[in-house]
């Protein structure tokens, strides 16, 4: 918030995307505009924090694959809706993996499996989120030919450089999939997340993301 002006992305206000009142009939002209603010949200609050931090990968590893779980799981709603409200209970705390690993798996197929995935979440997402560091004897590197590399007693290390270019070319797919009209449910999903972030809830029900 700056001068009393909400922002929810670097060059837009709350206002910029209320004022949208976005549905599935909004015109070409209003969803062009939705997805820009959407753009220009996850550029200046995700990759644009991680192409700063990656001038010193060794010294900011752990903050740059914070931003990058933060990334993903809100790539995971904008791809799948959010969830409704569950939090504290088991029901929810199953969904969110299972969306989480479901998108690793399917976005990233030559990078994650049912074994990868799972381990990712657990290891590294819900580590460094919730206790600041990975669990277990899983770890991170920036000098490997691939995402997921499986170690010792069944840990993984995770290359973050290698992560960071699989999602900028996520994000550049998911960018030219929502532009495209006939991709109804993907739109819907796109709606709900974004009015959620805006604080605006379909038939009175609050939802995760």
């Amino acid at each position: 918030m700056y001068k009393s002006e909400i922002y929810i992305a670097d060059n837009y206000k709350l206002s910029d995307y209320l004022g949208l009142t976005l549905t599935m009939q909004s015109s070409k002209q209003e969803w062009e505009k939705a997805i820009n603010i959407f753009i220009d949200r996850l550029q200046g609050r995700y990759f644009d924090a991680i192409n700063i931090l990656s001038n010193d990968m060794n010294k900011y590893a752990f903050s740059i694959i914070t931003i990058q779980c933060l990334l993903i799981d809100t790539l995971v709603k904008f791809r799948y809706g959010p969830t409704k409200s569950k939090r504290g209970t088991l029901s929810y705390n199953f969904e969110n993996k299972n969306q989480f690993t479901k998108f690793l798996k399917n976005e990233f197929p030559q990078d994650f499996n049912n074994k990868t995935a799972p381990k990712f979440y657990e290891d590294i997402r819900c580590g460094i989120v919730h206790f600041g560091t990975t669990k277990k004897n899983s770890r991170l590197t920036c000098d490997s030919n691939c995402i997921i590399t499986e170690i010792e007693d069944e840990n993984i290390s995770v290359d973050i450089n290698i992560l960071e270019k699989r999602l900028e070319q996520y994000f550049q797919q998911y960018i030219k999939e929502i532009k495209q009209s006939d991709n109804l449910q993907l739109r819907e999903n796109f709606i709900i997340a974004m009015n959620y972030i805006c604080s605006i809830y379909l038939k009175n029900e609050k939802w995760e993301i």
